[in-house]
């Protein structure tokens, strides 16, 4: 991952905190970076650890995941395909055994999901599309994962 993709990733972490503490978080983090300079953007990241993480690290209450669809899916691309407005931790953990979620595509987005999920009480995680994020931080678009 580069800076730019780590700083990206943050932001779209960051998503449900007010726009003025989002842009204060991303330039201080754009500053560290700078500050340890390009040699060192890889000690950086292992420092800090993923977006993720210093997400939620950050108190934040709600983590936005950003990806090709609008919302997750079992089944995907079989006839019977069910896209999920809302799941809660169990279910997710339970798709995940079924095999519901490609390894390196969705399933690595439905674990940093669930780890922010369950890492405090009345968390919440959002996968969903750049297009729908508007949408599905105000609850019109995207998946909704729960405790």
């Amino acid at each position: 991952m580069t800076k730019n993709e780590y700083l990206a990733r943050l932001k779209s972490c960051l998503e449900c905190i007010d726009a003025s503490e989002r842009e204060a978080a991303v330039q201080f983090y754009t500053e560290y970076f700078e500050d340890a300079g390009e040699e060192n953007e890889e000690k950086v990241m292992a420092e800090l650890g993923s977006p993720e993480k210093l997400a939620r690290d950050m108190d934040a209450d709600a983590l936005v995941i950003l990806t090709a669809v609008e919302k997750v899916s079992i089944n995907f691309k079989k006839p019977d395909q069910k896209d999920l407005d809302r799941m809660s931790a169990a279910e997710a953990k339970q798709y995940i055994k079924e095999g519901h979620f490609a390894p390196g595509s969705m399933l690595p987005k439905i674990e940093a999901a669930l780890n922010f999920v369950e890492s405090k009480p009345g968390r919440i995680a959002i996968i969903t599309s750049l297009d729908k994020a508007v949408d599905a931080i105000e609850g019109r678009a995207g998946t909704t994962i729960t405790e």
